[in-house]
């Protein structure tokens, strides 16, 4: 599994950051899937993920992930609670 940050990618790959409203920025972990799609979660939005086959068109469907995400009411988002580590 290879993990690397959309900010760092933007140079190897020409690919602007990722940017909400009025520039906000985002941290976008991207990951290649066992079948090869590229997979995204924004950090600072729970639950708010998307794929694609590259990373240009992931990085445009994190875009609308986000915008989509932002367009529900709070009420009707998951609520983070914390996170724990776990000894197996």
């Amino acid at each position: 599994m290879i993990l690397f940050f959309a900010r760092c990618m933007k140079t190897h790959l020409r690919t602007p950051p990722v940017r909400g409203r009025m520039g906000e920025r985002f941290t976008v972990v991207v990951e290649r899937g066992e079948d090869g799609y590229f997979l995204s979660e924004v950090i600072e939005l729970p639950g708010c993920r998307s794929q694609a086959k590259t990373v240009d068109d992931l990085m445009l469907r994190t875009r609308e992930a986000i915008a989509l995400y932002r367009s529900v009411e709070p009420a009707h988002r998951s609520r983070f609670v914390e996170v724990r580590h776990i000894e197996v």
